[in-house]
């Protein structure tokens, strides 16, 4: 009993490409989701953004933690923005888009 709270879902763990977003009107449909997709541009790391040092990543962290409880789905980000910033939106729960 006690070991089953230690496992992840099991249908979570698959090698199996995901399914394609779908429109469906104003939302987006993944699987049996709905969602609808929030996304805003991110400010403030437009100089060099490729060398944030760790107490910099924190504090991004917890801004996109912030932005996420705020009902914000995604980011847009520009080429620059995206290297260091896509694996503290993924860890955030957050989707990007490069523009």
């Amino acid at each position: 009993m006690a070991r089953l709270w230690l496992c992840t879902d099991p249908a979570m763990i698959t090698d199996q490409p995901l399914p394609p977003i779908e429109p469906e009107g104003k939302f987006l449909r993944r699987l049996d989701q709905k969602f609808f997709f929030k996304a805003m541009r991110l400010h403030g790391l437009e100089a060099a953004p490729e060398f944030l040092d760790f107490a910099g990543k924190v504090a991004l962290r917890k801004r996109l933690d912030e932005l996420k409880a705020a009902y914000t789905t995604g980011l847009i980000l520009t080429e620059t923005q995206a290297e260091p910033v896509l694996g503290i939106a993924a860890q955030s729960g957050l989707y990007a888009l490069m523009k």
